[in-house]
């Protein structure tokens, strides 16, 4: 093989092995969330999500909507990372249909 060449790719060889370890992170950011409310919340979310997965069609959507509700609901309670409310709009409550209230 010419000497050149084969000089060249073993340039080309660890400027790309170089590109891959300029890529990772050096800061050490910890995944877990920091209070052991957050990570109730989530642990209970990450396990409605398996119990919808065994579902299909509207029902796994509803499950779906109903388990991230409720983890929503969970951040935004009193000692949760909200505090108050995390938007959303879902109060709850009764709404009457005015199709059928005729008054």
């Amino acid at each position: 093989m010419n000497p050149i060449l084969r000089q060249l790719l073993i340039a080309s060889a660890i400027g790309v092995m170089s590109v891959g370890v300029q890529a990772q992170s050096t800061s050490a950011v910890p995944a877990t969330p920091s209070t052991p409310k957050v990570s109730q919340a989530l642990s209970d979310y990450e396990a409605a999500k398996t119990a919808c997965d065994a579902q299909t069609g509207a029902a796994r959507s509803t499950c779906m909507r109903n388990a991230k509700d409720d983890y929503e609901r969970e951040l935004a309670a009193p000692g949760g990372i909200g505090g108050g409310t995390m938007g959303g709009g879902h109060g709850g409550g009764t709404v009457a249909n005015p199709k059928t209230n005729k008054s």
